[in-house]
């Protein structure tokens, strides 16, 4: 059941990070709308017709917060979800499985009846 809660967990998480990127991005669209916008850019050469995407991400944190807040949250969630998960699995794969008909020495059920056994 574990399992299926962390991929529950991600799915969500990884589902509301990307909507909040490319939400982002399209709010970041705005910059180029602004008459000045390539003296307000940090990483777009002035030469160029169009800002980067960090450029827009930028403008995109400064003038609608929540966006940027929303996926900085999502990000170390996944990344926390992650770790447990991992943790989890690798503390199931330290146990010792549980014994087996398969691992005894006593033999299966219809082996009894066979002649010659080692």
């Amino acid at each position: 059941m574990r399992p299926v809660w962390y991929m529950l967990q991600l799915a969500a998480a990884g589902i509301t990070l990307f909507m909040h990127l490319i939400l982002a991005l399209w709010q970041g669209g705005d910059l180029v709308h602004i008459g000045d916008w390539k003296e307000q850019t940090v990483f777009t050469p002035q030469g160029e017709d169009y800002p980067y995407l960090a450029d827009r991400l930028l403008y995109a944190a400064k003038n609608y917060p929540m966006t940027p807040i929303v996926i900085v949250v999502c990000s170390v969630y996944t990344g926390c979800v992650l770790l447990a998960a991992l943790r989890w699995l690798e503390s199931e794969r330290s146990r010792e499985p549980a014994p087996s008909a398969w691992d005894s020495d006593a033999g299966l059920p219809w082996e009894d009846s066979w002649p010659g056994r080692p």
